[in-house]
């Protein structure tokens, strides 16, 4: 049976754009085998071009590398 998986790599730029992002992945997981997410966000509005991953809430299941790895696992 084919699976659906979706990546989503963004820039966010405030915690409430992060939430959004995160809200959103959470609705496609809903439909989808697997949604992996990376998201980044400027150091600072000094530093707008030098960025910092922040961390994805605990147990979201949206680690971009586990799912990269369950969808290479179904091919």
């Amino acid at each position: 049976m084919p699976k659906s998986y979706l990546f989503v790599s963004a820039r966010v730029t405030s915690p409430r754009d992060f939430g959004a992002v995160i809200s959103l992945c959470n609705a496609a997981a809903q439909i989808m085998d697997g949604v992996g997410l990376f998201c980044y966000e400027p150091l600072s509005p000094e530093f707008p071009t030098t960025y910092r991953v922040p961390a994805l809430p605990s147990m979201s299941g949206m680690d971009i590398g586990q799912v990269l790895y369950r969808a290479c696992q179904d091919l």
